[in-house]
C-alpha cells in the first residue's frame, strides 16, 4: 500500500477500486440520511467535500483502464445524482421522465469521474513538467528531438505492448499531453493552465456546435461563454507575468481568427492581424478590458459606492501632500515580489499617483474614466 493506494504485482486495481467504491456508497448515503435538506447546492457542496475525494484520491496513481472498474466508480456519482434529483425535484413520473445520466451532471454542474481522472492526471504532469513538486521530470518524461522543421524536442511517447505499462501514468499521460496546444503546455502556473485549457475547450465546442456563418451570433457567443471565464475577478487574479497576460490575449486572438476564416472568407495567408481583428468584431483586447475594470473599482471605493472600506482594506490610502502641488498624495506600501508590485491596490496607487500630481480627482463617472485612461 502507498499512499492510501492498494497495488498488486500484476498492477490490477479492481479489488482496491471496488472498496473505494463501496466506502464512497456507504459515506454518500450517510449523508443523504444525516441531511434533511431539498437545497440541491448543500447536498451537492457535501458530497465534493466528503465523498469525491475518497474517489479521486491519488487517481493518476491507480487510474482504471478496465471498463467495469470505470463503471464501478461511476455508480456512485450515478446513484448520487439520482438520489437527489428524487429528493429535489420530485415528479410523479419518475423512473420513466428521470433525466439520462449525462443530463444530470450537467444539470447540477458535476463532471464525470472518468473526465475529472483526465484533467487530474493532465494536472499533475503539467506540475512535473514546470518542476512544481519534488517528483524530477526525468523520472517519468524523456525528451527527444521531433522530426519537423521546428527543430524543438518533444516528449517521448513508450511503445508498449503491455496493457497495464499502456495504461500506466508516464505512457497515459504522454500521449495525452503531446496533444495539448503549445498555449495550454507553457502556461506558468496550475491556475492558468486549467483557465486555459477549460476556455480552449468550451470555445472548440462552440465553433462545432454553431453552423451559422453570422459574425454577430459567433461574437456572442464568445462574450456569454468564454470570455467570462478568463475575466472572472480580473482585480484579484490579475496575470502577473508578461507570459501569463499573452496567453490569455492569445485565446481571443485564436477566437478571432476562427470567426475570420468562417464568416469572412480569409485564410491563412491573408488573414489580418489580432488588433485590426479586434477592430473589425468591435472587441476589446484583455489587458485593456482588465485596466477598465481596475479604473471602475478604483472608483467604488474612493466614493463609497463598493462594500469594501478603502481604509479598512487597506487598498488606497491618501494623505496630505507638502508640497506646493496636489492636495493629497497616495500612499504606496513597499514591496519585495513581483506579486505584491502587480497587486490591486499597487496598480492603482501608481495610476492615481500621477494623477494627483497634475490636479483634482474628477467626481464624475465618466470624467473619471478618461482621465485615467489617459495615464
Amino acid at each position: 500500500m502507498l499512499t492510501g493506494a492498494q497495488v498488486r504485482s500484476d498492477l490490477k486495481n479492481s479489488s482496491s477500486i471496488k472498496m473505494r467504491a463501496q466506502k464512497a456508497t456507504s459515506k454518500m448515503f450517510l449523508l443523504l440520511k444525516a441531511l434533511p435538506f431539498n437545497c440541491p447546492s448543500i447536498l451537492i457542496s457535501s458530497y465534493k467535500a466528503y465523498v469525491l475525494p475518497l474517489l479521486d484520491f491519488a487517481s493518476p496513481f491507480w487510474n482504471p483502464h478496465y471498463s467495469s472498474d470505470i463503471a464501478t466508480l461511476e455508480k456512485v456519482q450515478h446513484t448520487f445524482t439520482r438520489q437527489l434529483f428524487y429528493r429535489c425535484f420530485p415528479s410523479p413520473d419518475y423512473p420513466l421522465s428521470l433525466p439520462s445520466y449525462s443530463d444530470r451532471i450537467k444539470t447540477l454542474g458535476l463532471r464525470a469521474l472518468t473526465e475529472r481522472r483526465v484533467i487530474g492526471g493532465l494536472c499533475m504532469t503539467h506540475m512535473i513538467m514546470n518542476g512544481f513538486t519534488i517528483i524530477p521530470r526525468s523520472l517519468f518524461y524523456v525528451y527527444k528531438p521531433l522530426r519537423d522543421r521546428t527543430s524543438s524536442f518533444g516528449i517521448n511517447i513508450e511503445l508498449t505492448t503491455s496493457t497495464p505499462r499502456y495504461h500506466s501514468f508516464p505512457v497515459r499521460t504522454s500521449r495525452w499531453y503531446s496533444q495539448l496546444p503549445d498555449s495550454i503546455r507553457t502556461a506558468s502556473n496550475i491556475r492558468m493552465f486549467k483557465l486555459t485549457q477549460k476556455a480552449a475547450t468550451r470555445a472548440n465546442i462552440i465553433f462545432r456546435g454553431l453552423t451559422t456563418n453570422n459574425v454577430k451570433v459567433m461574437v456572442n457567443a464568445y462574450t456569454t461563454y468564454v470570455r467570462p471565464m478568463v475575466e472572472f475577478c480580473p482585480s484579484v487574479a490579475f496575470p502577473v507575468h508578461k507570459k501569463e497576460a499573452g496567453k490569455l490575449e492569445k485565446l481571443q486572438n485564436k477566437v478571432t481568427r476562427l470567426i475570420s476564416y468562417k464568416c469572412f472568407g480569409y485564410n491563412f495567408e491573408n488573414r489580418p492581424r489580432p488588433e485590426e481583428r479586434n477592430e473589425m468584431l468591435n472587441l476589446k483586447s484583455l489587458t485593456y478590458r482588465r485596466k477598465i475594470n481596475d479604473f471602475k473599482h478604483a472608483y467604488e471605493l474612493l466614493f463609497g459606492n463598493s462594500r469594501l472600506s478603502r481604509n479598512q482594506a487597506h487598498f488606497l490610502t491618501l494623505s496630505k501632500s507638502n508640497l506646493r502641488g496636489a492636495g493629497y498624495k497616495v500612499c504606496k506600501d513597499p514591496f519585495k515580489t513581483k506579486m505584491r508590485e502587480k497587486s490591486f491596490a499597487n496598480r492603482i496607487s501608481n495610476v492615481l499617483y500621477d494623477v494627483l500630481r497634475k490636479g483634482k480627482i474628477p467626481t464624475k463617472y465618466s470624467e473619471f474614466m478618461n482621465v485615467m485612461s489617459k495615464e
